[in-house]
């Protein structure tokens, strides 16, 4: 439930900023939209980023850098993966 509330956080927040690729937002904001806490937001911001949805990158003590990826490209990736997989059993058969 947490990432997909910070999901839609990280998508109001890059409307917001006119849908740049990168943005910057701090916890504090996160944490408030969501209310999730810091850690809450630490642990769903690692699941999004192992999922493919975003990337960030930590800026120290300055507000976290993201990147909302473009999920067709995600799907696409998974369906070739797919196909491969497919083709491969068949081969090997």
């Amino acid at each position: 439930a947490g990432q997909f509330v910070l999901w839609h956080a990280l998508l109001n927040v890059c409307n917001d900023c006119g849908k740049k690729e990168w943005f910057t937002v701090a916890n504090l904001r996160l944490e408030l939209f969501t209310g999730l806490s810091r850690q809450g937001v630490d642990k769903a911001r690692n699941t999004l980023k192992e999922l493919g949805f975003i990337e960030y990158k930590p800026n120290g003590t300055k507000a976290t850098s993201y990147k909302i990826n473009i999920l067709y490209k995600l799907v696409v990736k998974l369906v070739v993966k797919l196909v491969v997989k497919l083709v491969v059993k068949l081969v090997v058969k």
